[in-house]
């Protein structure tokens, strides 16, 4: 998962839900990829089969609709933790 701090922005831009799932769709990810989460944090959490290009997409949308971001990384031994489930079957 990838936790994105919206920065606030001299233009006070306000952000919703649905201006995310529109970059979902377009990149033909399940909506609940992005969630906004109150207001100034952003989880980008894909499926664990999405393609490269897909999650591609989504990080280059967020970009040229030049939203303020700050991003980080947090939670990511779900998936360490599935990556040594596939490699021991």
């Amino acid at each position: 998962m990838i936790a994105i701090a919206l920065a606030g922005c001299a233009s006070d831009r306000k952000f919703s839900q649905s201006d995310f799932d529109k970059i979902s769709d377009k990149c033909g990810l399940p909506r609940s990829t992005l969630n906004l989460r109150g207001k100034d944090e952003l989880q980008l959490q894909p499926p664990l089969d999405a393609k490269y290009e897909a999650v591609d997409c989504i990080l280059k949308e967020l970009k040229k609709a030049n939203y303020p971001l700050k991003m980080g990384f947090v939670g990511n031994e779900l998936y360490k933790e599935e990556a040594s489930n596939a490699q021991a079957h």
